[in-house]
C-alpha cells in the first residue's frame, strides 16, 4: 500500500473515531467494531486495517463481548506518536462548531437503508414512551438508534426486545458470558428498556427474537394441524 493510500485510511479512521468512538472502556472512549466491519467502512481489507491500526496515531485493545471478538480503537496520546503524525485539534481541545471530521463522509456515513431503519426504530421508541411521532429524541439516543440499525436490529426485533425486556436480559445472561469465567458480561442494566444495552448485546437480541418466532411458528403450525384434523373428523361423520 502506498504512503498516500495509507495516509488517507489513517485520516478516515481518525474521523470515524471522532464521530462514533463512544464506547466506554478503562476510563477512555473507544471505537468498537469487529475488524471486517471497520475495514468495510474504510473501504479496505481487514489485512490492510491491521497494518493501519499499527500507526502511532492509534491505540488499540482486543476484547470479547457477547461471544464476539472486537477491536477497540482510539486516538493515541499525542506524545505517543513521537511527532510522526500531526496533532489534530480534536485530539488536544474540544472541537468548535466549525470543526469538521477528517474523514470523507462517503467513507463513514450510514447507508440509506440504515438511515431508513433508524427512522423506523425511532418511531417505535417514541411511541413506546407515548410521545408524538414527530418527537425529537436526544442526540445520544439518535446515535444509538443508528448503531442498532448498523448492527442489523430490525424493527421487529427491536419492538420485541423492548416489549419483553426481562426475557432479553435473561437471554444476555445465558448467551453472553466471559469465556474465562463463564459469568455473564451483563454487569449492570436498567430496569426499563435502554438502547445502549441492546447495542452492547445485539446478538442476544436477535437470538431471543428468533427463539420467539420459532415457538410462535411451531404453535401456529400445531393449531393448523389440529384444525385440519377436527374438520376432517367432522367431514367423516357427515
Amino acid at each position: 500500500m502506498s504512503a498516500k493510500g495509507k495516509g488517507h485510511h489513517v485520516e478516515a479512521l481518525l474521523g470515524l473515531i471522532d464521530l462514533e468512538g463512544d464506547f466506554a472502556h478503562a476510563g477512555q472512549r473507544w471505537l468498537k467494531a469487529d475488524q471486517p466491519t471497520i475495514a468495510a467502512r474504510l473501504g479496505c481489507s481487514p489485512r490492510t486495517l491491521r497494518t493501519i491500526i499499527k500507526h502511532p496515531a492509534f491505540q488499540t485493545h482486543r476484547t470479547r463481548l457477547g461471544g464476539k471478538n472486537f477491536t477497540l480503537i482510539r486516538r493515541a496520546d499525542p506524545k505517543a506518536a513521537n511527532g510522526q503524525f500531526p496533532k489534530s485539534k480534536s485530539a488536544t481541545k474540544p472541537a468548535t462548531k466549525s470543526a469538521k471530521p477528517a474523514a470523507k463522509p462517503a467513507k463513514i456515513d450510514a447507508t440509506l437503508e440504515q438511515l431508513a431503519t433508524r427512522e423506523e426504530l425511532r418511531l417505535i421508541w417514541v411511541r413506546r414512551q407515548f410521545m408524538p411521532d414527530d418527537a425529537r429524541v436526544t442526540p445520544k439516543e439518535y446515535g444509538l438508534l443508528l448503531e442498532l440499525a448498523k448492527l442489523g436490529i430490525t424493527p421487529a426485533i427491536f419492538r420485541y426486545v423492548i416489549d419483553n425486556w426481562i426475557e432479553f436480559l435473561n437471554g444476555v445472561n445465558t448467551l453472553c458470558t466471559d469465556p474465562t469465567t463463564d459469568k455473564s458480561l451483563l454487569k449492570a442494566y436498567r430496569p426499563e428498556p435502554w438502547l445502549g444495552t441492546i447495542v452492547q448485546f445485539p446478538e442476544a437480541a436477535k437470538e431471543v427474537y428468533i427463539t420467539h418466532k420459532q415457538w410462535e411458528d411451531g404453535y401456529n403450525l400445531q393449531k393448523k394441524v389440529e384444525e385440519k384434523e377436527y374438520l376432517d373428523k367432522l367431514a367423516d361423520e357427515l
